[in-house]
């Protein structure tokens, strides 16, 4: 279990180790094709988004990246679960959070735009980011279809314009 120092050293290590081995599930990668392909440029976005599609024309921009994971004050030792639940739920006690919250909806609205301009798109993103534009997009009047594919190292929600 890491303490603050560790939590730190393990998000900064993450983004750098690489996936997992194995390929992603059929169900995932036939997403990927007659669909605008983009993804964050963080390294395993991109690396998973060649991985699903090798050959494909994919755009890699940065308003896609994941949010950033912070290590609260906490003291002691804690499970990273632990440490990430506390990363995320961080604005219930940082003087910035309110902020922080409305970049990241000003950033998802301009993600989204992105998305709905050259649609049908397929985006390979990071949790936190994908939580928050799903939300974006819910909001403009798209739905979830049941088609959602998720295994082990990989997951896919379709999202379609209601109208």
């Amino acid at each position: 279990m890491p303490d603050s120092a560790g939590f730190t050293a393990f998000c900064a290590a993450y983004e750098q180790s690489g996936l997992a081995p194995g390929d992603p599930p059929a169900r995932v990668a036939a997403l990927c094709k007659g669909v605008r392909l983009f993804a964050s440029t963080m390294p395993r976005a991109k690396e998973s988004a060649l991985r699903l599609a090798p050959e494909g024309d994919w755009l890699f921009d940065p308003v896609f990246g994941e949010e950033s994971m912070v290590a609260p004050d906490l003291p002691g030792r804690w499970p990273l679960a632990v440490w990430c639940a506390a990363s995320r739920g961080r604005e219930n006690w940082s003087a910035g959070a309110s902020a922080q919250r409305e970049a990241l909806r000003l950033r998802a609205r301009r993600a989204a735009q992105l998305l709905i301009a050259d649609a049908p798109s397929l985006l390979v993103g990071h949790g936190w980011f994908n939580r928050t534009l799903a939300a974006t997009l819910l909001a403009q009047g798209f739905r979830c279809e049941r088609t959602s594919v998720f295994s082990v190292h990989w997951g896919a929600q379709v999202l379609v314009n209601a109208f």
